[in-house]
Parts: C-alpha cells; structure tokens; sequence
C-alpha cells in the first residue's frame, strides 16, 4: 500500500496529473476487486460443490440400502421358493411314473390288511369297504386319488409361494418359474384325465413333459438360484468390508 503512494506521489510530482493517477486507482483496484471476486466465486462453488456431494453421497446410501434389504429377503425366500419346487417336483414324478406301486391287498391276511390300512389316510368306510372286499382294483383308486390330493396340495404350496413372493424375483427367475407352473399342472392334467378315461397315451403324456421339459426346467432354476444367491453372498461380503473401511476412516 505504501508503495501504491509512492507511487501516485511520483505520477504527481513528474506532472501527471489526474488521468495518470485514475488510470493507476483503476488498475490497482480492478484488479483487487477482481481478485476478491474470483476469491469469493471460488469459495461458493466449493460451497456449492460439497453440498451437491453430500447429497448425491445420501441418496446413493438410500439406494444401496433399499437394494440390500431387498436382497436380503430375497436371499431368505431363493431357498424357500427352491424347497417347495422340488418337492412339487417329486411328487408330480411320483404320480405321473407309468410304474405304478401298489400291494396286491387280496394276497394278504387280515392282520396283514389292518397294519397296511393303518398307514393310509383313507377314510373308516374306505377301509371297512377293503377289508369286506380285499378288492386290489378298488385300493389302487383310492390310492391314487390320495397321491393326486397330496400332489395338488404340494403344487398348492408351491403356487402360492411363488405368487405371494414374485415381485422379489430376478425376471429371469420369475419367468422360468412360470413356465415350470403350467408344465407342472399339465403333467398333472394329462395324468388324472387319462386316468379316468383309461387313455394310457393321455397318461404318458405327463411323464414325457416331466422328463423332456419339467426335469432339464428344474435344472436350469437350481442353476439360476445358485448363481443368484452367490451374487448376493459377494455384494454383502463386498458391503461388509466397505463398511469396515468408512469405520476405520471415520476413527482415524
């Protein structure tokens, strides 16, 4: 500032007079105007540039959050949903299989028939009707009308999973669990039509569907989870250490 005097007072002693010492006021204040201007747009973008981090930082922490919670349940229902897959799976096997299992009842004693009749669910009039008849025929029906009420039942189970549960599937899972749906009630279809109608075409149908389109269906959704359930056990392992990592920051 001293200096700016001297020299002003050098403008002036050399006859320079009032445009020499505005030019040199317009000079040195513009510039220190400007500089303080820049300074100060500096300082705000640098305001304005952490304000715009924090937010972006919380709304992607939403994200992440949302999206772990959502694999989380996810991550719960992928075993479950598979669970009651297979078990409709091997119920649905055991219906269709062209190699019926059944006991010849007219070959067993009374003691024999009572122990046999003990481990059905068949109803007290059923049982009484077999044991006044020891008719074989009429236990292979009733038989397999109760493995049809299982077999519904366990679908049933496994419908209703995936219904109350499909918004939480990965569409690629979701589609080909649709698909395994109307294979699944076909096979069962084709079995308890033919059944009735005698038709063993009709019959081996749904054991065709099972082993050329329901089997290698099942497969491909055992592989999908897997893969699906390994992606979620390294994005929390990957979560986990990050998490680690901002705690040792924040400590440090």
């Amino acid at each position: 500032m001293d200096q700016f005097f001297e020299t002003v007072g050098t403008i002036i002693a050399y006859g320079g007079g009032s445009a020499g010492v505005s030019y040199l006021l317009f000079q040195y204040l513009g510039k220190t105007w400007i500089e303080n201007k820049f300074n100060q747009r500096l300082q705000s973008l640098k305001h304005d540039q952490n304000i715009e981090v924090q937010r972006l930082r919380v709304e992607i922490d939403s994200l992440l959050n949302g999206a772990v919670k959502l694999q989380e349940v996810e991550f719960k229902i992928l075993p479950l949903i598979w669970k009651k897959l297979y078990s409709a799976q091997q119920h649905v096997s055991a219906l269709v299989s062209p190699t019926e299992r059944y006991v010849k009842i007219n070959k067993l004693n009374d003691d024999e028939l009572e122990d046999l009749l003990s481990q059905t669910k068949f109803m007290d009039s059923q049982k009484n009707e077999l044991k006044r008849t020891k008719s074989t025929d009429l236990y292979r029906e009733l038989q397999f009308r109760y493995e049809l009420i299982e077999t519904n039942r366990v679908f049933n189970e496994f419908i209703d999973c995936f219904s109350e549960n499909s918004v939480l599937f990965d569409p690629a899972i979701k589609e080909i669990l649709n698909q395994a749906t109307k294979l699944f009630r076909a096979a069962i279809v084709s079995k308890e039509v033919g059944r009735e109608c005698n038709d063993w075409k009709m019959q081996n149908e749904g054991w065709d569907k099972l082993k050329k389109e329901i089997d290698p269906l099942v497969d491909q959704i055992e592989s999908l989870i897997y893969s699906r359930l390994q992606s979620h056990a390294k994005t929390k392992e990957y979560l986990t250490k990050s998490s680690s990592k901002d705690a040792e920051s924040g400590t440090a």
